[in-house]
Protein backbone atom coordinates (compact mmCIF):
# COMPACT_ATOMS: atom_id res chain seq x y z
CA UNK A 1 0.00 0.00 0.00
CA UNK A 2 0.95 3.35 -0.90
CA UNK A 3 -0.30 6.94 -0.17
CA UNK A 4 1.25 9.76 -2.16
CA UNK A 5 -0.13 12.52 0.13
CA UNK A 6 1.99 14.11 3.08
CA UNK A 7 0.45 13.56 6.32
CA UNK A 8 0.99 15.95 8.41
CA UNK A 9 0.78 14.37 11.87
CA UNK A 10 -0.66 16.22 15.14
CA UNK A 11 -1.00 14.06 18.41
CA UNK A 12 -2.72 15.15 21.04
CA UNK A 13 -0.34 16.08 23.68
CA UNK A 14 1.91 18.11 21.32
CA UNK A 15 4.89 15.94 21.79
CA UNK A 16 6.86 14.85 18.50
CA UNK A 17 9.55 12.24 18.63
CA UNK A 18 12.77 13.79 16.72
CA UNK A 19 12.15 10.35 14.20
CA UNK A 20 9.29 8.36 13.55
CA UNK A 21 10.95 5.60 14.19
CA UNK A 22 11.92 6.42 17.61
CA UNK A 23 7.68 6.83 17.60
CA UNK A 24 7.19 3.03 16.52
CA UNK A 25 10.06 0.93 16.03
CA UNK A 26 8.20 -1.05 13.03
CA UNK A 27 8.44 2.44 11.03
CA UNK A 28 11.47 2.37 8.66
CA UNK A 29 13.22 4.79 6.21
CA UNK A 30 12.14 3.73 2.51
CA UNK A 31 13.81 6.36 0.71
CA UNK A 32 13.62 10.34 0.25
CA UNK A 33 11.83 12.07 -3.01
CA UNK A 34 14.24 15.25 -4.52
CA UNK A 35 13.62 18.09 -2.73
CA UNK A 36 11.34 20.99 -3.00
CA UNK A 37 12.87 24.47 -3.26
CA UNK A 38 10.38 27.58 -2.52
CA UNK A 39 11.22 31.07 -1.52
CA UNK A 40 9.48 31.58 1.60
CA UNK A 41 9.04 34.28 4.29
CA UNK A 42 12.24 35.79 3.44
CA UNK A 43 14.54 32.63 2.19
CA UNK A 44 15.05 32.39 -1.24
CA UNK A 45 14.83 28.98 -2.23
CA UNK A 46 14.50 27.30 1.03
CA UNK A 47 15.06 23.17 0.34
CA UNK A 48 11.65 21.45 1.92
CA UNK A 49 12.66 17.80 2.13
CA UNK A 50 10.62 14.63 3.37
CA UNK A 51 11.38 11.33 4.16
CA UNK A 52 9.75 8.34 2.53
CA UNK A 53 8.77 5.91 5.38
CA UNK A 54 7.44 2.47 5.10
CA UNK A 55 6.48 -0.23 7.25
CA UNK A 56 7.07 -3.62 6.55
CA UNK A 57 4.18 -6.53 6.15
CA UNK A 58 4.52 -10.10 5.91
CA UNK A 59 4.50 -9.97 1.85
CA UNK A 60 5.12 -6.44 -0.16
CA UNK A 61 1.26 -6.23 -0.98
CA UNK A 62 1.06 -5.73 2.86
CA UNK A 63 4.08 -3.17 2.78
CA UNK A 64 3.00 0.31 3.65
CA UNK A 65 4.61 3.23 1.89
CA UNK A 66 3.72 7.09 2.94
CA UNK A 67 5.66 9.99 3.52
CA UNK A 68 5.00 11.89 7.06
CA UNK A 69 5.98 14.23 9.40
CA UNK A 70 5.09 16.27 12.40
CA UNK A 71 3.45 19.71 12.24
CA UNK A 72 6.53 21.74 13.99
CA UNK A 73 4.45 24.25 15.24
CA UNK A 74 2.31 21.47 17.78
CA UNK A 75 6.31 20.70 19.40
CA UNK A 76 6.58 24.59 19.73
CA UNK A 77 3.35 24.18 22.28
CA UNK A 78 4.79 21.17 23.81
CA UNK A 79 8.18 23.01 24.93
CA UNK A 80 6.16 26.09 26.06
CA UNK A 81 3.56 23.60 28.36
CA UNK A 82 7.01 22.27 29.94
CA UNK A 83 9.31 25.93 29.90
CA UNK A 84 8.31 27.40 33.42
CA UNK A 85 9.46 30.49 31.32
CA UNK A 86 6.20 30.28 28.66
CA UNK A 87 3.85 29.75 31.05
CA UNK A 88 1.13 27.84 28.53
CA UNK A 89 -0.93 25.87 30.55
CA UNK A 90 -2.37 22.11 29.33
CA UNK A 91 -5.33 23.67 28.80
CA UNK A 92 -4.21 26.63 26.79
CA UNK A 93 -1.93 24.16 25.03
CA UNK A 94 -4.54 22.01 24.18
CA UNK A 95 -7.02 24.90 22.54
CA UNK A 96 -4.15 26.33 21.10
CA UNK A 97 -3.15 22.87 19.43
CA UNK A 98 -6.94 22.54 18.30
CA UNK A 99 -7.13 25.88 16.51
CA UNK A 100 -4.19 25.78 14.66
CA UNK A 101 -5.67 22.57 13.42
CA UNK A 102 -8.77 24.15 12.44
CA UNK A 103 -6.87 26.60 10.84
CA UNK A 104 -4.33 24.45 8.94
CA UNK A 105 -6.88 22.34 7.89
CA UNK A 106 -9.01 25.11 6.09
CA UNK A 107 -5.95 26.43 4.20
CA UNK A 108 -5.58 22.65 3.02
CA UNK A 109 -9.20 22.44 2.60
CA UNK A 110 -9.16 25.63 0.16
CA UNK A 111 -6.07 25.43 -1.59
CA UNK A 112 -6.56 22.74 -4.91
CA UNK A 113 -2.76 22.07 -4.56
CA UNK A 114 -2.95 20.88 -0.92
CA UNK A 115 -6.14 19.18 -1.29
CA UNK A 116 -5.00 16.13 -3.26
CA UNK A 117 -1.08 16.26 -1.57
CA UNK A 118 -1.92 16.56 1.68
CA UNK A 119 -3.56 15.49 4.61
CA UNK A 120 -3.48 16.11 8.39
CA UNK A 121 -3.49 13.21 10.85
CA UNK A 122 -4.84 14.13 13.96
CA UNK A 123 -4.43 11.43 16.55
CA UNK A 124 -4.67 11.00 20.48
CA UNK A 125 -1.45 9.92 21.61
CA UNK A 126 -2.27 9.04 25.44
CA UNK A 127 -5.32 7.16 25.54
CA UNK A 128 -5.59 5.07 28.97
CA UNK A 129 -2.15 6.46 29.40
CA UNK A 130 -0.86 3.66 26.63
CA UNK A 131 1.18 4.85 23.95
CA UNK A 132 -0.56 5.09 21.13
CA UNK A 133 1.45 3.15 18.06
CA UNK A 134 1.89 5.93 15.86
CA UNK A 135 2.76 2.86 12.61
CA UNK A 136 -1.29 1.84 13.20
CA UNK A 137 -2.84 5.57 12.71
CA UNK A 138 -1.04 5.61 9.88
CA UNK A 139 -1.34 2.26 7.98
CA UNK A 140 -5.67 3.18 9.01
CA UNK A 141 -4.91 6.42 6.93
CA UNK A 142 -3.12 4.96 4.20
CA UNK A 143 -5.81 2.83 3.70
CA UNK A 144 -8.45 5.77 3.44
CA UNK A 145 -5.95 6.86 0.97
CA UNK A 146 -6.28 4.34 -0.89
CA UNK A 147 -9.82 3.97 -0.62
CA UNK A 148 -10.24 7.73 -1.40
CA UNK A 149 -8.00 7.19 -4.87
CA UNK A 150 -9.98 3.54 -5.99
CA UNK A 151 -13.11 6.16 -5.38
CA UNK A 152 -12.36 8.58 -7.66
CA UNK A 153 -11.31 6.73 -10.52
CA UNK A 154 -14.38 4.60 -10.55
CA UNK A 155 -16.67 7.70 -10.49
Amino acid sequence: MYSPKLHILVPRSCYCYPSLNDADSRITIAGTPEPISASRAGTIKRLYKNTIYKIEGKTEEDTYYFVAEYATPVLSLYEMAESDEAGLSADEKLNQMKQFYTTLSHILSVNPEFVQTCVLVPYDDKLDEDEVRIGDVLKRQVDRDTLEREISRSA
